[in-house]
């Protein structure tokens, strides 16, 4: 299996969500305001995972050397 169908690395986002936020809401072309209540839904639920308030859910890829 090349992509995991979940990810395998949660990381504590919870001091720099607004920061998150304020980045993406730059992209007023490609994405309205309703964006910022989706990423905190969705970071909560991951931080829910790991016991942090926001968290960014990650898939590790490990290249192999052959």
């Amino acid at each position: 299996l090349m992509f995991p169908s979940a990810p395998d690395l949660y990381l504590d986002i919870s001091d720099r969500i607004e920061q998150k936020i304020e980045s993406l809401l730059c992209h007023r072309s490609q994405l309205g305001p309703e964006v910022a209540d989706w990423v905190r839904t969705w970071d909560a639920e991951n931080g829910t995972k790991i016991g942090v308030a926001y968290a960014e859910a990650c898939r590790v890829i490990r290249l192999v050397d052959n």
